[in-house]
């Protein structure tokens, strides 16, 4: 794991640890935890704004929780939590009444420069620590989808997830040199073509769990009435330790067919 400062310079390397988390997601903000032994020469490196990477994954993740596990026992260790950096987008509001009449990622494009990379006011823009531009954009994927739409004060990275889950598309800010890329994408699917199974022994861990706790499989069943005069019927069958009843109140049903009546 390589940890960059907030000019995204590297200045360390984190060869043990004790367990790494790293959940990198396709419409939501991913995440990382990384729990490792307490060093001294650690507590100015794994600091809140710093950033974590990997060479097998392009989620470049913020540093923002650290936290400090004393054990007499076992040792001092320090868990250090980061997110996504497209959570920037989730720092921002769209600030104005935006209006999409055609392209719809070229204007998801254009939020995100008048947002964080060049906005009209430069409080907004994100930069490093050393006044350059942290963030711009990747290449265009070159979607075709449409949409006539306006939007005002909505969260930033939320409108962007909205768009993404009713198209299918993706989005991520990866390491391109010194920089950010913000990347619009489209992930292949391969549902008919992976297969997870011990016959493949592709699972490291499984687990099976046979839960009854909450099971209902008789069913008495209140239609329409009051007190005695209610309709009642019955649904399902079962007998002594294997019975688990639920009632089920149907008053807006004028009739309930009971087995009976089958």
């Amino acid at each position: 794991i390589y940890v960059l400062d907030g000019n995204l310079s590297l200045i360390y390397i984190i060869d043990t640890y004790k367990s790494c988390i790293w959940a990198n997601r396709y419409y939501n903000v991913g995440d990382c935890e990384v729990y490792l032994p307490a060093r001294p020469e650690l507590m100015g490196i794994l600091v809140k704004g710093n950033y974590l990477v990997r060479t097998d994954d392009d989620m470049v993740c913020r540093i923002k929780r650290i936290e400090l596990d004393t054990d007499a026992e076992n040792g001092d260790y320090l868990i250090v939590t980061g997110k996504d950096s497209k959570d920037m987008c989730d720092q921002r509001i769209i600030w104005t009444t935006m209006t999409c009449n055609g392209n719809l990622e070229t204007f998801i494009r254009t939020l995100v420069t008048k947002s964080l990379i060049n906005p009209s006011m430069p409080a907004r823009k994100v930069l490093k620590p050393d006044t350059t531009p942290l963030l711009s954009l990747g290449t265009a994927a070159g979607f075709t989808d449409v949409l006539s739409e306006q939007v005002s004060y909505k969260n930033l990275g939320e409108k962007i997830r909205e768009y993404c889950q009713k198209y299918g598309w993706g989005y991520k800010v990866v390491l391109s040199g010194t920089s950010l890329q913000w990347i619009l994408y489209k992930g292949t699917d391969r549902t008919d073509s992976v297969f997870f199974s011990d016959d493949y022994e592709n699972l490291i861990t499984t687990s099976y769990v046979d839960d009854v706790q909450n099971m209902g499989n008789v069913s008495l069943v209140g239609g329409e009435g009051e007190g005695s005069a209610r309709s009642m019927s019955t649904s399902g069958y079962a007998e002594s330790t294997e019975r688990y009843e639920i009632f089920v109140d149907a008053k807006d049903i004028t009739h309930i067919v009971s087995w009976s009546d089958l």
